[in-house]
Formats: C-alpha cells, structure tokens, sequence
C-alpha cells in the first residue's frame, strides 16, 4: 500500500506542475505555431498496460480544436484516484443503458456496424435501439466504473495513454485502469466520465460535432456537453423482443387457424416440409395449430403434427426460407404474432425487425414464404381464421337474415334503383356451368330466380328456366371467383348457398357461404349489359347491392270512379304545372315513349283517364292508345309507353287521391307506381327519388291552332286535298295521296267565343273547309257555321262535327281512303271513315318558280312591269299573263330567308334603296346578297306574308289593297290587312335558248339513245351537243364549238354510237382522250406537241379536221370520262 500511496501522491504533484504550466505553455503554443494535431500521433498499442508513475505524464499542450472552454470547471484532483472513485460510486447504479451525448440527444454512443472486437472504435449515431447501443455499467471491487458493449468488449484507453485525442476502443477485459472510469453526475443529471488513468481526462465527443460517425475520445476534462452524457436505461433487443412478444399474446388466441394471405383467397399448407398458398377450401391440411412457449412466444404447427414454422438455418437473413421442421425449442422456431387492423404480422423470435413474407409478394397458388425485413406492404400480413368458428359465426348469420328474403321467384335487380339490370343467364341457357350475368331487363324465365331456404336458413338461389342454382364456381373463395348457374349438389355444398344481408334501403348484400368475406359482385362496378358477375370482398360498392323483386306482385285493390267528371286533361307532375306527360314525337305508334315535356297544347299531351271494372287507363288524344308498362315487367325504372288498348293488367291502374288534390296511379299487373325519373315516364316504387304525384287541368279546347295535313287515322298516307290546288270558291275537297304540296295544308283557328270549334283555312287559297249541301268544299273565309267543326275525340281519332248540324260529321264516302274520294258530311255514325287525325306540319317553301298570287284575287300577281331586264324596273300588280316577268324563281338561304328572283330577267325583287320604310318601292334589281334582296315567308291567317330582312315589321303590300292591273307594290308596316296578304302557285319557267341551241334541241327530241345521253354535232355550224334525258324529254346538258372535217375530208354524217376509248394516238403529234363512234371517226382533243398538252392547232368553230369532231382537252376529257358506251352519235 505504501507503494501505492507514494506512486499516486507524485502523480498528484506531477498534475498540478501540469495545471499551472499550461497557461505560458499555450501561449507558446500559439506564438510559435507548434501543430496542435501532433499528440494525434501517437502510436496505439495492441492491449492496454498498467500504468507507472512514469506513464502518467500529462500532455497539456492547448488544443485549439477542443470540445469546448478549457476555462470550464474540472474534476477535483486533489484526491488520490481511489479515493475519488470512492467518493461517486453511488452516482450511477448498475445496469444497462444508452450513452445519449449531451450535444445532441439524438445520437448515442455506438459500435459501429454493431461487431464488438478487440480494437473497434466506438463512435457517435442515430438511436436505434440495437445492442450495438446498449452498454452494460458495472462496478469492479474499486468503486471504479467498467463500461462493456452488450455485444462484448469493453471500453478501453488504447495503449493506457490519458493523452487529448486518443480515442476510445473495446478490448477484452483485462482490469487495468485503461478500462476503469470514474462516473461524476452533474448538476443537470447528465454524467462526465474520467478515465482512471489520469483524472484530468473524459469521454469527449471530438470537436463537440454529434452526427453519425462522430469520434469518441479522450481528451482533457473541460465541463462542455462534449463530455456529458445522459444515461437512458435499456434494454438489449432480446429484452425489447421478449417484452413485444409479452405485449402481443392477448393478440390472438391460442388455437387452429388457417392462415390466409392478405387477399384472403389463399390459405397456407405444408407439403414434406415446404409450405405454399393453395386457394382456400377450409381444408384440414391448411390449418396449424397456434400455442404459446414458455418464454412467452408462439410456435405455429402443422395441426396434428409435430414439425413447426422454422427459419431455416436459424438464420435471420432477408430470403431465408421459411419451413416446416421439427420442434427444438430455438428461436428460428418462436415467433410473435401482431394484430395489423383485421390481420395480423408474424415476427421471427430471431430478429424484432424480420417477420413473415411473400417473396416478390406475389400472392397467388403456389407462393412460400421468406423472412424479410419488415416493411408494412400486403404480403407481410396474414389472416388467422378459425374454420370452425366461421362456420359457425356463417350459421348465425343466415339464421338471423332467414326472413330478409321470402320464398318465392323474383327478378334481381344489380346497383342502385333504377338500374334495370337484373341477374341473367347467358343465352338463357340450361347446362351446367353457363356464365351468370347482369343484363337490362326483358321480362325472360332466364331473368327469374326462385329461392328457397334450408334448415339453417341459408338461401338457394335457382334459375327458373334452367332449374340449375347460383353457383360459386369450384367453391373457389379467391378474388374475382367465376359465378356461374350448376346443377343442385345437395345441403353440404356451400357453393350454392347465400345469406342476404340487409343494407337498410331495401335491398342486400349476398354474402357466399364458402366464405364471410366473400360477397356477389359485378365485375369492376360496371352496370352495364353483359357484365360478369363475381365473388369478390365486400367493399359496399353499388357493384355488391341487390334487390329481390317478387316475379308475382301481391294484387293491386281496385278503386272507385273518381276522375269520371274529367274530360280530356294536360296530366302534370304536382311540383312541376310547367311540363305535361307527352307523347314523344307525337308518335302514333306502339311502343311510342311517353315522356314529361314542356307544355305545347297538342294532342300529344292530351289523355283521358277511363274506367274499366275498378281501373283506369289513361288514353293519348293524338294516337287513342293507351300508356302501358312495358311487357308488364315488375323492375323498377320499367319504360312506359303507349299500345294499342288490350285487357292486359298492365295497361291498368288504381288511382289514388292524395291530400293535397293530387293523383298517384299503380299499375295493377306490377305493383308500380307510375312515376317520372328525369323527363321519362317509368313504372317504379315510391322513393326511388321519382314523382309519383300528378295533377289534371282539363281542356275546353282539345286543339291547338297551327298548320296541318289532316288524314284518316285508318290510313295515314291520304290527306285532305283541295282538288287541282283551285283557288276558286267551291272548289271541291277530296282525298289525296300525301304530296306535301300547299293544297293539303290547313291553318286550323279557334273560333272566338265558341268552346272547341274551329276553321280549316287552305294554304293553297286561303278558303275556308265548308259543308255545302252535303258536299265539302272550300269557300271564301266568312262567320258562318258551314265553316266551322267542332272536334270529339275517341280512341279511333278525331271526329269533326259540323257546327251548323252536330248530326253531320266529315266523312270520306264509302269509307274508300284512295286518291280523288270525295270528302262529304254524314251523320255520324262512329266508322273509320269520321275519324281523323293531325299531322302538324309548316309552309315552307320549296325552291322553285313560283306566281306570287294575291290572296284576295288570285289572277292578280306580281309582275315586273314591261318585262323589263333592266335594274330599277318597278314591280306592280297584273293580271297573269304567264309571262317569265310574272314568274319567280324561290332559293332558301341559311338563315331561313328567301331570295327572290325573277325568272325572266334574273334579276331580285329589292327594296329600293335598301330604306325599311313604309311606301319604299318594290322593283328588281341585280343580285347582291344584301338584306334589301331577302324576305322572311310566313303563313298566317289569310295567306303568305313577306317581311324584309331589312326590318321585319316591314312587308309587301299591294297599295291601297288594290288587285287592279298596275297596282304599285311598295313596303309597309305590317298590318294584317288584305293588300299585304298573298298566296303562291307553283309554275315553271324555260328560258328561251339563242336559236342554233333551240334548233339542235327541237331536234334532238326526235331520237333514241340506248343510255340517259345524246350526242349531235351540227357539221355545218360546227356546234357539238350533249343532251341528258330520254326521247322527247332531251334536256340540253353542254354546247360546244367543235372542229369537224374540212371539206376534203368531210365527218361522216348519220347516227352512230359510242364503242371505244383511248388515252391518245398520233405521230409528230397528239391528240387526247378519244372516243370511238365509227370506224376512225373519233371525238379528240385539238392536236398537241408531241407527249404534251400544249396546243399545236387551235383552230375550233370550223372544219379543219380529216374527218374526226376535234375539241378542246377539258371537253374532250368530259364525254371520255363520263359519255357510256352505247351512247347515241348523230351527225348532220
């Protein structure tokens, strides 16, 4: 001891020499640039050694790159090395902790890459909680620290030099003072550890710099946060993994489960020690049996046999295989199993951060398993499912929906109300395995299901047709399973069996047997037609929702005869007067839609409800049928349209009277409500976010005023006619095979004051529908009642009364809807030939040539005076002469105007100066597109009126409502009299042709061609002409100057036909697109440069040929390209 005591007492005095020399010697330091980094050097030795009197000199040279102030406070050394260890050996117990530097207190102390060897370096990182963190604190029989890496080693001073910068190592524990520390709490709780070599020096962070990698040395104690430490207890990753598996033992029961992959299709098996996913079948060969070890881990085996899950190899590499082997109680063989939401992770007892895998995670028959790093993706995470209890907690739930759906056939309706598909098979086939489908609905056997409950209160679902059930295809549990219709396999198939599961609307979820997760589904959420139907995981997408729809409705109750006060009504959803239920198109049809439209007063939107033995149908005045849900179908959003009337329950409805005064109707052969989704008409239940209230506005007047042909309704294709379209009074009214023209058009007009009753005004003449006698012709417009009709309407049509004699109707006689019947009155008799229909249509008018007729006297018309060619001639009114200067040419433009154009002249009908103002002339002038040559043409009551594009409210008008020969015509501010009102007759008008045309033409007439053209050339004018038509009917098409052969070499004359063509032919010339009418006797271009288009001889319009009919190239090319073989050729 006595050694000993001297040994450390000359230490002291040595360190405090030290002490006091260290001021002068760094300002020495300084002053003379001595390297501050050479103690740096010196040299490491291979193990700690014991320390003399002499190893315990003190470097104090000053370091400029210290951890901090070398003012700061340090250790008392006044005491001897022992004593001072002595003194705090109680500031820091035993035990494992982490070494969190003060610098920051997210890096630690830190053996890097976590292998302890003699000579490793430890350094500054990241917490991570790894052993390579974890430092175990002990005391020796001293009261000195020893700090030893839980990996092995302990920490050391190399070479037992306490010099600035030596850093610290581990080293095979040895006892010298090298690996003994002193631990010195601070103020703050954080503690400075000194080196029992020499009590001047600590731990220290190298440059106070805390980031991964950072150095750890010795170096002159100096109080900064380089050299504190705050000591967090912890825990080896054995103890973390020990407490995680302690943590998570409640997480799943001991027990037998299958284990399924996370797309719960695919369960674990075990074959000779190798382990795959197969599809699950709640097989015994998936499962294992799941038990708890002592030390409070799982093991995982094969059920009722004796091999367990195993790492093999015991190694805790990513990609070791993961197997089944036999039990030996080694970590590669205990495991945690974490709850992960509804699944679950398998954690190797091996290693916290590796759990099960499926390589690649690719999750299908036939993948293993791996150990890999965990990363939180699907294929770490796995299903534990107990058969039993699935099978059981299945049971339970088909007993508690038992009664969602009863006994009985239905349609089955996919995806949200209204969707109209239903749940098919394809083809309607009846064999075993035929696809299941969703297709809109049609009312098929194939479309029906019956369903039936087993005792356990599982539904079967059967096809109608095929007698054949629902089938889960293989009772495959996997994603995307087929479904498909099989013949019954009896109660232990639960391929076949379905639990409907209420989603609180009405309709349900259809969860398969096979599986609870597992649910009806069509295929990616489409809802269209021939859409596949699968099993799938519930997701509670409309894809998964469907609604049972009994085949056979429950009856529908009668009611009483409360709408039979009301006539003929405009029917309107109660929240909306402003639309009317419609016939679309106005269509005449069965099968016409009916609709919700904008209200228009026509016939289209005119019904009447009539009873019919405690129901009613509702009957369109335009067509006389009736609504009808279509072919009865009992699937909500069913289309209602109108038919012929029939005793078909679904042509019927019970009405109900609401509260508020409106009408709800059910349709007696489904049990729908009539109802409006969007615009359209449909049969559907109530709160299928549909209207299924209506209101009734009964009409006085059941016709709307317009234009219209009007026909019978047994025969569309005839229409009322004004025979020979006379303008005359008493012309006589016949039927007409329907031509469109202006002498089958009527302007129907209410009569003021008289309920129902109406005129019929010929747009041909303006005269009105009379009865005469008992004959029906059209007179002048006057208030008298042989001009009016009152309209009654039945399902047959319209019936038009006479209102001079409600005993005559208008009639067709015989009943003979041909051309030229006669139109008479008859006393009604309620036959075909007394129903009539309208068919609107309008006065637009034709292109064409056209007399503009005064509607007061109809010889009188527009007229350009003198027949004058010249701008400015004045436009008057004269009695027709059929003169080109009374006739005029009609073109429609874009913007639905006219150009007028006098067919004589050429030249349009203008307003003078272009001034919209009244008594602004009326004259012709040439063609310049402007709004003073366009005219807006409507029909209106008395006859046509024509506006000017200048200014609409200005029109033609005959001064002073004159219809005496030089009339002026002016414009005037429209007023509705006679002078501006004016009629049209359809005409024709041929332009005189220069005489030598007219000669070839009146000739022409005379021949025969054996295709639709002609060909003359008159050989002495030189003129070749190209005529299209038929003998007699020739329209002269082109007239050419030609060049036939000269005098020497004269055409040869006569009729011939066209046999050949050819591109060209000559020598030292050519001549192009020839046609061969008779032996060499050609039609050709003029002659060109050889090869070229460039003409040689331009003489044309006299013979100079050598016999052929030369051209030009374009006229030549024409009849080459377009003349046909057979074609007639006549030369004269």
């Amino acid at each position: 001891m006595g050694n000993r005591k001297a040994m450390f007492a000359s230490v002291f005095i040595v360190l405090l020499l030290g002490i006091c020399l260290v001021p002068a010697f760094a300002e020495d330091n300084v002053a003379t640039g001595q390297d501050t980094n050479a103690s740096m050097a010196a040299d490491q030795f291979n193990e700690s050694e014991l320390v003399t009197n002499e190893a315990t000199c003190v470097d104090n040279t000053f370091d400029s790159n210290a951890s901090d102030s070398t003012d700061a406070v340090k250790p008392e050394k006044s005491k001897s090395v022992y004593d001072f260890a002595s003194e705090h050996v109680d500031d820091l117990a035993d035990g494992l902790y982490t070494f969190d530097s003060s610098v920051n207190s997210n890096f630690v102390l830190d053996v890097p890459g976590g292998t302890a060897s003699a000579g490793r370096k430890p350094q500054l990182y990241s917490g991570n909680k790894t052993n390579a963190q974890v430092w175990r604190v002990s005391h020796d029989q001293n009261g000195f620290v020893v700090i030893a890496s839980v990996k092995g080693c302990t920490l050391d001073v190399p070479g037992g030099s306490a010099s600035n910068r030596n850093p610290v190592q581990l080293w095979s524990d040895n006892g010298t003072l090298a690996q003994r520390w002193i631990a010195i709490k601070e103020a703050d709780g954080s503690y400075t550890f000194i080196s029992a070599l020499n009590q001047s020096f600590a731990i220290d962070v190298a440059g106070g710099a805390a980031a991964n990698g950072s150095a750890v040395q010795l170096y002159e104690a100096n109080g900064t946060a380089a050299q504190r430490w705050v000591l967090t207890p912890a825990k080896t990753e054995q103890q973390q993994l020990d407490d995680r598996a302690a943590a998570h033992l409640a997480d799943l029961p001991d027990g037998t489960y299958a284990v399924l992959a996370s797309n719960d299709s695919f369960a674990l098996k075990s074959a000779s020690g190798s382990l795959s996913f197969d599809t699950f079948a709640y097989s015994w060969i998936q499962t294992f049996d799941v038990s708890t070890t002592s030390d409070g881990y799982r093991t995982i085996a094969i059920h009722g046999a004796g091999a367990v899950l195993d790492a093999a190899g015991g190694k805790d590499a990513n990609g070791t295989k993961l197997q089944t082997y036999a039990a030996n109680g080694t970590k590669a063989q205990k495991w945690i199993i974490e709850k992960d939401g509804e699944r679950y992770r398998i954690v190797s007892g091996l290693n916290g951060q590796k759990v099960a895998d499926v390589p690649g995670g690719s999750i299908a028959s036939g993948a293993g398993l791996q150990l890999y790093s965990a990363n939180g993706t699907a294929a770490q995470s796995f299903y534990f499912v107990d058969p039993t209890a699935v099978r059981s907690e299945l049971d339970k739930l088909a007993s508690d929906n038992r009664e969602v759906v009863k006994d009985g056939d239905f349609a089955i309706t996919a995806g949200p109300d209204l969707s109209r598909m239903v749940l098919d098979v394809v083809g309607g086939s009846a064999s075993n395995g035929a696809n299941v489908q969703i297709y809109q609905s049609n009312t098929t056997a194939a479309q029906r299901w019956r369903v039936s409950h087993d005792d356990d209160g599982y539904l079967t679902i059967t096809n109608v047709k095929s007698g054949k059930a629902l089938d889960v295809s293989a009772g495959s549990t996997s994603l995307g399973t087929n479904v498909q219709q099989y013949a019954a396999c009896g109660d232990a198939n639960y391929a076949q069996k379905w639990i409907a599961v209420p989603n609180g609307d009405g309709s349900v979820r259809l969860l398969s047997a096979v599986w609870q997760l597992r649910t009806l589904d069509v295929a990616g959420g489409s809802l269209n037609s021939q859409t596949n139907v699968q099993l799938y995981a519930s997701n509670g997408t409309a894809a998964q929702r469907f609604t049972f729809i009994a085949a056979n409705p429950a009856s529908v109750d009668p009611c009483d005869d409360i709408l039979k006060d009301k006539g003929w009504c405009v029917i309107s959803p109660s929240s909306n007067a402003s639309v009317a239920f419609d016939v679309a198109g106005g269509s005449l049809k069965n099968g016409g839609n009916v609709q919700t439209y904008s209200c228009n007063g026509t016939l289209s939107q005119l019904f009447k409800a009539e009873y019919r033995d405690g129901y009613y149908v509702l009957c369109n005045a335009g067509s006389g049928k009736v609504l009808d849900v279509a072919a009865g179908d009992v699937v909500p959003g069913t289309n209602v349209q109108q038919w012929d009337e029939s005793p078909n329950d679904n042509q019927l409805f019970s009405v109900v009277a609401n509260e508020d005064g409106s009408y709800s109707f059910i349709n007696k052969g489904t049990g729908l409500m009539l109802a409006v989704s969007g615009s359209n008409l449909v049969a559907a239940t109530a709160g299928d976010s549909v209207q299924t209230s209506f209101v009734f506005a009964e009409q006085e007047d059941l016709l709307s005023e317009g234009l219209y042909e009007v026909y019978p309704s047994a025969n569309s294709s005839y229409v009322l006619d004004v025979a020979g379209a006379s303008v005359d009074s008493g012309a006589n009214v016949q039927l007409y095979a329907s031509n469109g023209s202006f002498a089958q058009k009527w302007l129907l007009k209410k009569v003021d004051g008289a309920k129902n009753t109406y005129t019929f005004e010929s747009v041909c003449s303006t005269s009105r529908l009379a009865v005469s006698g008992t004959n029906v012709c059209t007179m002048a417009p006057a208030d008298v009642k042989a001009q009016q009709w009152v309209a009654r309407i039945d399902s047959n049509g319209i019936e038009f009364v006479s209102a001079d004699d409600q005993d005559l109707s208008l009639d067709v006689k015989g009943g003979n809807f041909a051309s030229t019947s006669n139109i008479q009155v008859h006393f009604s008799n309620g036959s075909a030939a007394q129903r009539f229909r309208l068919r609107a249509t309008s006065a637009t008018i034709d292109n064409g040539t056209y007399f503009i007729r005064m509607a007061s006297r109809a010889s009188s018309v527009l007229d350009v005076s003198g027949g004058s060619h010249s701008d400015g001639a004045n436009v008057q009114i004269w009695q027709n002469n059929d003169s080109g200067a009374q006739k005029w040419n009609f073109s429609r433009n874009g913007d639905g105007s006219y150009n007028i154009v006098n067919a004589a002249s050429g030249k349009a009908l203008d307003v003078k100066d272009g001034a919209a103002s009244s008594g602004t002339n009326i004259q012709q002038w040439s063609r310049n597109g402007s709004a003073a040559q366009r005219w807006y043409i409507d029909y209106v009551p008395g006859g046509f009126k024509l506006s000017s594009a200048l200014n609409g409210a200005f029109v033609i008008d005959a001064s002073g409502g004159n219809n005496a020969n030089g009339t002026n015509v002016a414009l005037y501010a429209s007023n509705d009299s006679g002078a501006q009102r004016f009629t049209f007759g359809a005409t024709t008008y041929v332009q005189p042709l220069p005489a030598d045309q007219q000669a070839m033409y009146n000739r022409a007439q005379w021949y025969n061609s054996n295709t639709e053209w002609l060909i003359l050339t008159d050989t002495v004018g030189c003129r070749t002409g190209i005529f299209s038509g038929s003998r007699g009917n020739w329209r002269l098409w082109s007239f050419w100057q030609c060049a036939p052969g000269k005098n020497g070499s004269p055409t040869v004359l006569g009729e011939f036909s066209v046999y050949g063509k050819g591109i060209s032919f000559g020598h030292g010339y050519t001549c192009w697109y020839y046609t061969q009418f008779y032996g060499d006797y050609l039609f050709h271009s003029q002659p060109c440069y050889t090869g070229t288009f460039n003409v040689k001889d331009h003489t044309m319009g006299r013979r100079a040929s050598a016999g052929c009919i030369r051209l030009t190239t374009d006229h030549a090319k024409w009849i080459y390209d377009n003349i046909p073989y057979g074609t007639k050729v006549v030369n004269y």
